[in-house]
């Protein structure tokens, strides 16, 4: 018995997974922001239930959160002190030089993590070989870790130079700040990115470390709570970025890893989904309550990053975006504030905008009619038709179109001179416009043409937005897997458990050096290994992936390029160059096969295996689909002179109704419990035998 829980700023998704019976059970509730484990284990239990089990039955939970990435976007982080070597206070101030928007001169850089009056210089110096310049001046550090205590700071980040090629100065201070801070709030740059960048790894660091008290108190009150309520056998699993699972007591000690836990299993979803339907090129996209997230699949394999920005407008991969520089390998996916909560406001200028600020699950929408004032996309949504106002989560939840009228009216169309409906689409049109941003951006901005690819669209909102934004990217095909609403949780049930290791060397790629490299390699291999055996059991299937990140000599930017076997061989080193030399021009349009290659950094992922859900086949439609499978409801449309709406009456079917062959052309409302898909006047929707909705135009 598995359980997937995703939980985000909206709603909580659970699917329940019997692996015996090969069964699913599926549940969508609203989220519970200021305490995520309430909504947690309401959940848990509720589908507990309904699948007629026992929480005492369940051997797995798999947990996706949004606790990290809210916390560095609402900067609700701890008060967080930082060592660093003698000379190096500023290292955070200074950053890098270039900056998110080239020529805007007014752009303001996020503040850092750490103000400069809790960063404390210690007297100590490590070579670029990792030779003792200066011995660590243990009195200086007692007093700093004592200064820095007596000013309330409760989480302590260590970033010293050069201390990826020798730790030994940090892991001394490590045990001397065990005197002031709990062992689990302190954190070294040499075990959280223990590779080069000074910046980027102090960044990261200090990521950890800011954000680790709220994770840590946040997983020992759930393990609690999951033991009082008979759960003490279940392994406890949290989805990382990089689209694995770490167990939950080893997570807390890479809090940073779980910026982008949930969007990260969608990806995987959608990956498995690429693969199981022979798509060569998928742009996914996600569109929950609060966020909408979009990545690219090629082959059926989701893209990786080693560099990410966080707690800037765009959460996405790549440098310099004007959020904090996190260094892990992670699924390379794009993230904005543009969800079906997202609130509709006017600006100084008068001009409408959409979001990033959300309603939430608490107040939530207008409509909710829990004491929200504010208009907001779902608002929108019902004013326009698209929604059934008493069947939001399959009827738990109704909504109140006279609340959301008075909102947009209040709020948007009475200042605008709009009427109502009008203002509705305005708000339906921005919110499309913000998400085209980020599908560009995975896309067109890295040099993809997205008419090439199919667009698989999830969350609970993904795919009433699906059909619109596909005409505008130029896509002619659209899929809506089962369980859309619920997507990323079928990610967790797909996601292995995963850990990776990073030694950084700089040396050129050459035969000269396959001894040093075998040596690297082989260090690398017994801390995979060690942790392999700590963490997996005999039945259970693992597996090491190598990889080595490259550079032509001089440049400041690596290429990762995936490789095979267990030793570094000339046959070896001959192939890394020739993938790097493709790869580099894949990506920079130029490549020089006579210009010496460096090796940065080797990397491992292990890599722990489980079982996988098998979807069973949908069964196939017997007769075309009856009139008496369908109702009918108004909704609204923009002229196609973009002059005003039209109003037409649009047919409405029940996804669990429609059977493999059946055939719909749009327009036309497809419902179902956790999300609504709209299909478009010019699409056409067919139902494969695997259940998904596949749309084309």
């Amino acid at each position: 018995m598995k359980v997937a829980i995703d939980t985000g700023g909206t709603f909580t998704d659970i699917l329940f997974f019997d692996e015996e019976k090969n069964t699913l059970w599926p549940l969508k509730i609203p989220s519970t922001p200021a305490h995520p484990e309430k909504a947690f284990l309401r959940g848990l239990l509720e589908v507990t239930d309904v699948a007629q089990s026992k929480p005492a039955l369940i051997t797995t939970i798999i947990h996706g959160t949004t606790l990290v990435t809210n916390a560095l976007l609402q900067q609700n982080t701890a008060k967080t002190g930082l060592l660093v070597t003698a000379g190096f206070r500023d290292l955070l101030e200074i950053g890098r030089q270039d900056r998110p928007e080239l020529y805007n001169l007014q752009v303001e850089k996020q503040p850092p993590l750490v103000p400069r009056e809790l960063i404390q210089e210690i007297p100590e110096r490590i070579g670029p070989d990792g030779q003792v310049l200066t011995e660590l001046d243990e009195p200086a550090a007692r007093r700093a870790l004592r200064r820095l205590h007596q000013e309330g700071v409760k989480t302590l980040a260590v970033s010293f130079l050069f201390s990826f090629l020798n730790p030994r100065h940090e892991q001394k201070l490590g045990q001397l700040a065990r005197e002031f801070f709990p062992e689990e709030h302190i954190f070294l740059s040499s075990q959280i990115s223990p590779e080069f960048r000074e910046y980027e790894r102090t960044s990261t660091t200090v990521v950890a470390a800011a954000v680790a008290p709220l994770v840590v108190d946040y997983l020992k009150v759930l393990l609690k709570k999951l033991n009082q309520i008979g759960c003490s056998l279940a392994e406890i699993f949290i989805m990382h970025s990089g689209g694995g699972m770490l167990p939950a007591k080893e997570a807390t000690r890479h809090p940073h890893q779980l910026i982008e836990s949930g969007p990260a299993a969608g990806l995987i979803a959608a990956a498995h989904w690429a693969k199981l339907l022979q798509l060569p090129q998928v742009i996914a996209f996600d569109m929950g309550g609060t966020t909408a997230k979009a990545g690219v699949i090629f082959d059926g394999k989701p893209q990786y990053t080693v560099d990410y920005q966080v707690g800037g407008e765009i959460h996405r991969g790549g440098k310099n975006y004007g959020g904090y520089p996190v260094r892990f390998p992670m699924i390379d996916l794009t993230e904005c504030g543009a969800g079906s909560g997202s609130i509709a406001w006017i600006d100084a200028g008068g001009h409408l905008q959409v979001g990033p600020q959300s309603a939430g699950a608490y107040p939530g929408p207008a409509s909710y009619g829990q004491g929200g004032e504010e208009a907001t996309v779902t608002d929108a949504y019902l004013l326009l038709g698209y929604l059934q106002p008493d069947n939001l989560l399959g009827g738990r939840k109704a909504l109140h179109p006279d609340l959301a009228s008075k909102a947009v009216q209040d709020k948007i169309a009475h200042p605008l001179g709009l009427g109502n409906r009008q203002a509705a689409q305005g708000i339906l049109t921005i919110i499309n416009a913000n998400m085209l941003r980020i599908l560009r951006l995975v896309s067109l901005a890295r040099g993809y043409d997205p008419r090439d690819f199919t667009l698989l669209a999830y969350g609970g909102a993904g795919p009433l937005h699906a059909c619109q934004l596909a005409e505008e990217m130029g896509i002619k095909k659209i899929i809506i897997p089962p369980f859309p609403g619920l997507f990323s949780s079928v990610g967790l049930l797909l996601a292995d458990i995963t850990m990776d290791f990073v030694k950084t060397r700089i040396l050129l790629l050459e035969n000269e050096n396959i001894s040093l490299l075998q040596t690297i390699f082989s260090l690398l291999k017994q801390e995979a290994k060690a942790w392999l055996k700590k963490t997996s059991s005999a039945r259970e299937k693992s597996a090491l992936f190598p990889s080595a990140d490259l550079r032509y000599q001089g440049q400041n930017y690596e290429l990762n390029i995936p490789f095979s076997g267990e030793k570094f061989t000339t046959e070896l080193i001959t192939s890394l160059l020739s993938a790097f030399h493709q790869l580099h021009h894949q990506f920079y349009g130029h490549s020089d096969p006579n210009e010496p290659v460096e090796v940065v950094n080797l990397r491992l992922k292990a890599v722990v295996k489980g079982p996988k859900p098998q979807f069973p086949p949908l069964a196939k439609a017997l007769h075309p689909l009856s009139e008496s499978r369908k109702s009918f409801r108004e909704i609204w449309l923009p002229q196609n002179t973009k002059k005003g709406l039209r109003s037409i009456k649009c047919p409405v079917f029940r996804r669990d109704s429609l059977r493999a062959g059946h055939k719909i052309k749009g327009p036309a409302l497809i419902q179902e419990t956790n999300s609504t898909t709209f299909v478009s006047p010019a699409w056409h929707l067919l139902i494969d035998y695997q259940g998904n909705l596949i749309l084309e135009r």
